[in-house]
């Protein structure tokens, strides 16, 4: 039946009402809606905001605590790009909205490099601080240098290639640069992209193109790509990745230098200690609310809630009375009668009283 809800965002940090909404909603209706939040220079960043829906059938979605995206922008340093790939690279940078320009410890540095002391990293030092490499190539010679325009040989399971058409895109590079690692991209057997992962965790990508002979930087699968391994690089960084999950999942902490054990407090207030084996360790979300993750790196809380429809969904759902023993099919399946015991004892009772008469009777007739 048509039901009427209220629906309220609450801006916790401030203790204000964001907005209310109070309307009758139908049965597997949507309701959308959009809030700007902290657009203005005068205006805070009102996060966490919860969401509150007044009370029905299900209580544990009436409550969701929204907390920010992760805001900490990806350290990017370009130093010794080819001239004429540097300004494209530096706009999908700068446009990406994931990352800022820095000279100093960068997370990604892009040069044009062959070595740099810059992307060297101690072997020891936690993965999530080492310095990504992207070394970009671009043969001058002209005369070695090959246009391709497809098909492009592209991995698509990979993370850097995800949106990436290179429909129509002209991409010139050499056969004879400098390519190791796994083709990500190449151009028959000509790699064009590659990766290569270090023992210690770190990533070196291999990127090669003549940008006057090419259209791939002024391409729209150029800030793709930037933007794909901007991102990439940002869910290796140390954390919660994702601070909203679905409830039932997981949530995933990337360790940093020193991480060893996390105190997990659950929106209950119940605490319990979880040892940090490799990189990444996951903590189940198995209760709605805010959770807060204690590591010797800092505090990092994520929240859980019922983020899918089917979850909040009771229509289908029946009262009464579940797990008993007495239905047809376990009866047929899993109980045996005992008449056959009954029968038995009670044969045995017949039999152990015709001996004591016989007895009984012998004696008296002696």
């Amino acid at each position: 039946n048509d039901e009427r809800m209220q629906l309220s965002l609450f801006d916790t940090a401030h203790n204000r009402m964001l907005q209310k909404i109070d309307r009758r909603i139908g049965p597997e209706e949507t309701l959308s809606f959009r809030l700007s939040l902290g657009e203005k220079s005068n205006e805070p960043a009102n996060f966490p905001v919860e969401l509150r829906l007044s009370d029905d059938a299900l209580e544990m979605d009436n409550v969701f605590t929204l907390l920010p995206p992760k805001h900490k922008p990806i350290r990017v340093a370009i130093s010794g790009v080819p001239g004429e790939l540097k300004l494209p690279l530096q706009k999908a940078v700068e446009t990406s909205g994931l990352a800022e320009l820095v000279v100093d410890e960068p997370d990604i540095l892009f040069t044009g490099r062959e070595n740099d002391e810059t992307a060297d990293s101690n072997a020891e030092t936690s993965p999530s601080k080492l310095s990504w490499t992207v070394r970009v190539f671009s043969e001058r010679d002209d005369s070695k240098v090959q246009s391709f325009v497809g098909p492009f040989v592209v991995d698509r399971g990979s993370r850097f290639t995800t949106g990436l058409s290179l429909d129509g895109v002209v991409w010139a590079a050499s056969a004879s640069a400098p390519m190791g690692g796994l083709p990500i991209v190449s151009a028959g057997n000509v790699p064009l992209l590659t990766e290569r992962i270090a023992r210690n965790g770190t990533r070196e990508l291999r990127l090669q193109v003549n940008e006057k002979l090419s259209t791939l930087t002024i391409s729209p699968d150029w800030p793709i790509l930037v933007w794909n391994i901007l991102r990439a690089r940002g869910e290796h960084l140390h954390g919660i990745p994702a601070n909203n999950v679905r409830l039932g999942s997981e949530a995933v902490f990337i360790a940093a230098a020193g991480d060893e054990n996390l105190e997990i407090k659950d929106p209950r207030g119940a605490v319990r200690k979880q040892p940090v084996r490799g990189l990444r360790t996951t903590i189940p979300a198995s209760v709605c609310g805010v959770y807060e993750v204690q590591a010797e790196s800092g505090v990092y809380p994520f929240s859980v809630g019922t983020l899918s429809a089917g979850e909040s969904n009771l229509q289908s759902k029946n009262s009464g009375l579940y797990g008993g023993w007495l239905d047809e099919e376990t009866i047929q399946a899993d109980y045996r009668s005992l008449i056959w015991a009954i029968l038995l004892a009670s044969l045995t009772v017949l039999i152990l009283h015709l001996i004591l008469t016989s007895k009984s009777y012998a004696v008296r007739s002696s």
